[in-house]
């Protein structure tokens, strides 16, 4: 507990992000990320990891962001901080695998992405907010996310 009596620790809520009345989220495996294999005593199996998680909500809910605080930013931190603009969205994509941080057409694919969600989810391309996390150096592809 702090000083001021807010208390900031995390705790698991039960219904995990779609919990709150209005929000619908999933996590696939669509082929970023490697397939991750266990070995046990028994068998030898491959565990596959989601690589892509999709957040939606009803109606537009106000949001933020927190990123990082270096020189450089990546295309996904751009594009979100441009879409956020107006304080609210509908949706977040997060892909896990690539970073598409700096790639030559990194802001390119991340609206991209952006606009296929949007199209999809029947919502603006402004109100999509996008994450990218894992290798950097290696190139994001569009097709398996789309």
């Amino acid at each position: 507990m702090r000083k001021n009596g807010v208390n900031r620790e995390l705790v698991p809520v039960d219904g995990g992000v779609c919990a709150p009345a209005g929000f619908s989220a999933n996590g696939v495996y669509c082929g970023i990320s490697q397939k991750t294999t266990i070995v046990s005593r028994e068998t030898e199996t491959t565990k596959i990891r989601e690589d892509l998680a999709l957040i939606v909500a009803e109606k537009r809910v106000p949001t933020a962001c927190v990123c990082a605080s270096g020189q450089m930013t990546g295309a996904p931190v751009r594009v979100t901080k441009k879409h956020l603009r107006s304080g609210y969205a509908r949706a977040a994509i997060v892909n896990s695998g690539i970073a598409n941080v700096f790639s030559e057409n990194g802001e390119e694919l991340a609206e991209n992405i952006c606009a296929a969600l949007a199209k999809r989810a029947k919502i603006s391309a402004d109100e999509v907010a996008i994450a990218s996390t894992g290798e950097m150096g290696k190139p994001l592809p569009f097709e398996p996310i789309e």
